[in-house]
């Protein structure tokens, strides 16, 4: 080695250079060792981690964050209850389609007046004021008959407007009896004829009519996820 101090020529092993006297400071050289990579217990190789951050491991979820196909722990799932849809299908299937049918022939009844048999034309000759009435309610029916259709086919398909069909649908056809009873009452007010039964039928339907509609209204409204067509 050379010294540091003068440039004179040394041994190795010298202490103090022997032509100036300065002490001779030897400097270990570290050698730095290259790192070597990382592997975990099953052979493959771990990345390190920069900054404390903790990759998820790809596979599994995330923790705090549930995703789809795992158990999701603290995130519990109501189970929706199955409704039964048996008045549904008995609406839809049968009880619809027969008003439609029973308007459709009363409706013809009417308007051509064969509701009174052979004796049309002699109700007609005595009590021509019946003949109007009978013929709007014949029109009236017949409108019932067409709404009863649009009624089944709308819950048919599960429309969100069908349970709302169905309710105007009883409201229409109350109304209906109603008007057409009261204008013959009206029409025949002197002609001494007794409208009591009439009346009292009148009053059952509607009765009938308004039980319905609170029982259907609370029947889909417990099924109203079902009908968002």
């Amino acid at each position: 080695m050379f010294c540091k101090h003068c440039g004179a020529q040394l041994p190795d092993t010298a202490a103090f250079c022997t032509n100036c006297g300065q002490p001779v400071v030897q400097q270990p050289q570290q050698t730095q060792q290259p790192q070597q990579p990382a592997y975990n217990q099953q052979g493959a190789y771990q990345q390190p981690q920069q900054g404390g951050y903790q990759q998820p491991q790809q596979g599994y979820p995330q923790q705090g964050y549930p995703q789809q196909g795992y158990p999701q722990q603290g995130y519990p799932q109501q189970a929706v209850p199955q409704q039964g849809m048996k008045w549904h299908k008995f609406l839809v299937y049968f009880a619809l389609w027969f008003a439609a049918l029973a308007n459709l022939g009363m409706g013809i009844l009417s308007l051509t007046g064969s509701q009174y048999g052979q004796a049309k034309e002699l109700v007609y000759s005595y009590f021509p004021q019946l003949k109007a009435p009978d013929i709007v309610y014949g029109i009236l029916l017949l409108a019932a008959a067409v709404l009863s259709v649009l009624t089944a086919l709308a819950l048919l398909k599960y429309k969100a407007k069908g349970p709302k069909l169905l309710t105007l649908l009883y409201i229409f056809n109350a109304a209906v009896a109603v008007v057409y009873v009261l204008w013959v009452i009206l029409s025949m007010s002197g002609s001494g004829a007794d409208f009591s039964q009439t009346i009292t039928q009148v009053i059952t339907s509607l009765i009938v009519s308004v039980v319905m509609i609170f029982v259907n209204k609370a029947y889909y409204g417990k099924r109203a996820h079902l009908f968002v067509n």
